[in-house]
C-alpha cells in the first residue's frame, strides 16, 4: 500500500523516501490485499478497497497535471497510472477462482437497490461517530442497519479536528477523506457523488451510505494520531502539561477504553457464537444441514456465525431482497431430512457429509430411482456417476438398484480456467515478494532533491546521538 501512500502534493514529496514510486512489487501487493477480499467474502470489503486506491491513483493524477501546469517539475503520469495497472492486474489474477464465477451469477441475477433515496445531513453524520447508539430504519425493512452506528468517540473526533484545524493534515488525505464524506452524505440529489456512484458497476447495489464511514474512520484515527503525536513532541509541553508524553498516553488509553465499552456490545451481539446444544434443540436436523431465511432477530437460535456450524444454508436474507437469489418452488425450508428418494418406495438415503460444494449420501435402492437433494439446481453440479439434473428445481441424480455411497460436488463452469488465472496470480505474488527494492528513475526538482537530503541527515544525526548516549 505504500506505492498508494506517498504523498505527491509538494515537490519533494513526488518520490517516497525509502523507495520509488515506480516500484511494481507495492502495487502487486496492494492488489493481492483486494484480492483477500473476495475470498472472505461479502459486497463491501472489495468494492471500497478498489474505490480507495481508485480516489488515491486519481488524486495522484491530478497533482502531476496541477504541477505541470504551472510549469513544475513532475513525474511522469505512467507513474500512477502503471501503479493502478499493476495493482488491478495482481487482484483480477488472484481474485479469479471466486470472482468470475460471482460476477456471471450477478450478471445472470442483477441485484437492485429499493427504490426511494437515503441521505444524511451534517448532524446526522456526526451522530454516526458520536451518538451511542444510532438506530436508523429503512423503509422496506423490518431490521436497524447496525452500519449507521460507528461510534469512534469525542476523543478521536476532536483529536482529528485539531489536526485539521493546525494544518497538519495531508492535503491529498483531506481531499480523499472530503469524498468519501460526501459518499456517506448520500442521497442529495442527482449529481451528488452517492448518485453518480451507483451508475458504475459493481457500486449499482450498494445500499446503506453511511456505510462509506468505514472510509473515513482510518483517516480520522490517522489525524488523532498526529494530534497525539504532536502533543507528545519534544517542546510541545506548557507549564499546565508537565508531561505530555503521559498526557497523550492517557488520551490514546482514554479514546480506547472508550471505543471497547461503547462497542462491545454491538460487536458482542454480532459475532457471538451460541453454543452448540441449540442444534441438539432441534434447529439443526439429523441430515447435517437445514435450508432457511436469515434471522437476524433477538430470539434467533443461531448467528451469521454459527450458522455454518450448526449447518445452516441461507436461502435468503428475512425473505425481503428486493430481487432474491431464484429459489426452487419445491425447496423446503426448515429442519427436514435435505435427502430423498423419489419415488419414496424405491428404497432409501442418508446424508452422511455435507459441505456447500461436496454432499456424500448413503443409499439403498432396490430398484432405480433418483436421488433428490434440497439444494438449489444450478450448472457445475456433478456426480461420481454422472451429470446432475433438475428436478423441479433441485439437484438429483439418476441411480440404479443396490447399495452405494454417492458424492456430489459442486464446480462452476470454467473454473479450471480460473484456477490457472489464480495460480498464475501467486506466482506473480511469489516473485513481487523476493523481487529487490530498486531506486525510482523518477526526475526529481531542486525542492526534492533537499528534501530527501534532509531526511537523511536528520537521521545520521539521531542515530549519532544514541551512539553516543551508549
Amino acid at each position: 500500500m505504500r506505492a498508494f501512500g506517498d504523498q505527491i502534493e509538494g515537490c519533494d514529496e513526488l518520490v517516497a523516501a525509502h523507495g520509488g514510486r515506480d516500484e511494481r512489487r507495492y502495487a502487486y501487493l496492494a492488489g493481492a490485499l483486494v484480492a483477500l477480499c473476495v475470498y472472505d467474502g461479502g459486497p463491501y470489503p472489495m468494492a471500497f478497497s478498489i474505490l480507495l486506491i481508485a480516489a488515491f491513483t486519481a488524486c495522484d493524477l491530478a497533482a502531476i497535471g496541477v504541477r505541470r501546469a504551472r510549469g513544475l517539475a513532475a513525474p511522469p503520469i505512467s507513474e500512477p497510472a502503471g501503479i493502478a495497472l499493476v495493482a488491478a492486474a495482481a487482484f483480477i489474477l488472484i481474485a479469479a477462482f471466486k470472482l468470475f464465477p460471482v460476477v456471471e451469477f450477478f450478471a445472470a441475477y442483477p441485484r437492485p437497490i429499493l427504490e426511494g433515496d437515503d441521505s444524511l445531513g451534517l448532524g446526522q453524520m456526526l451522530a454516526v461517530f458520536l451518538s451511542r447508539p444510532v438506530e436508523r430504519f429503512r423503509e422496506g425493512y423490518k431490521w436497524v442497519f447496525g452500519e449507521y452506528r460507528d461510534y469512534l468517540g469525542p476523543l478521536v473526533i476532536g483529536g482529528a479536528a485539531l489536526t485539521l484545524a493546525r494544518g497538519r493534515a495531508r492535503a491529498r488525505d483531506v481531499v480523499v477523506a472530503a469524498f468519501f464524506l460526501l459518499l456517506m452524505a448520500g442521497d442529495h440529489g442527482r449529481l451528488s457523488p452517492y448518485v453518480l456512484l451507483h451508475h458504475v458497476p459493481g457500486f449499482d447495489s450498494q445500499r446503506v451510505p453511511s456505510r462509506y464511514a468505514i472510509l473515513v474512520i482510518p483517516f480520522l484515527g490517522l489525524w488523532f494520531g498526529h494530534a497525539l503525536a504532536d502533543l507528545a513532541a519534544p517542546g510541545a509541553g506548557r507549564p499546565m502539561w508537565r508531561r505530555p508524553r503521559t498526557l497523550a498516553a492517557a488520551l490514546l488509553v482514554g479514546a480506547t477504553a472508550d471505543l471497547a465499552t461503547i462497542n462491545a456490545t454491538m460487536l458482542r451481539n454480532l459475532f457471538s457464537v451460541p453454543p452448540p446444544a441449540a442444534a441438539a434443540a432441534g434447529v439443526a436436523p439429523r441430515s447435517g444441514f437445514t435450508q432457511m431465511i436469515v434471522d437476524v432477530s433477538a430470539s434467533a437460535r443461531t448467528t451469521y456465525l454459527r450458522a455454518p456450524i450448526d449447518g445452516h444454508g441461507y436461502v435468503a436474507c428475512e425473505g425481503l431482497e428486493p430481487n432474491p437469489i431464484p429459489t426452487a418452488l419445491s425447496l423446503r425450508l426448515g429442519a427436514l431430512e435435505q435427502v430423498e428418494v423419489d419415488p419414496p418406495d424405491a428404497g432409501g438415503a442418508r446424508l452422511t457429509r455435507f459441505t456447500p460444494n461436496r454432499l456424500e449420501v448413503a443409499v439403498d435402492l432396490h430398484r432405480n430411482a433418483m436421488l433428490v437433494v434440497n439444494e438449489n439446481f444450478h450448472p457445475g453440479w456433478w456426480s461420481d456417476i454422472g451429470p446432475a439434473v433438475a428436478r423441479a428445481g433441485r439437484v438429483a441424480v439418476v441411480l440404479p438398484a443396490g447399495q452405494r455411497t454417492v458424492v456430489l460436488t459442486y464446480r462452476p463452469p470454467r473454473a479450471t480456467l480460473y484456477a490457472a488465472l489464480t495460480l498464475a496470480g501467486l506466482v506473480g505474488l511469489a516473485l513481487a515478494l523476493r523481487a529487490p527494492a530498486r531506486e525510482s528513475t523518477s526526475t526529481r526538482c531542486p525542492s526534492a532533491e533537499r528534501a530527501v537530503s534532509t531526511r537523511r541527515t536528520v537521521g545520521r544525526a539521531r542515530r549519532w546521538r544514541g551512539a553516543d548516549l551508549e
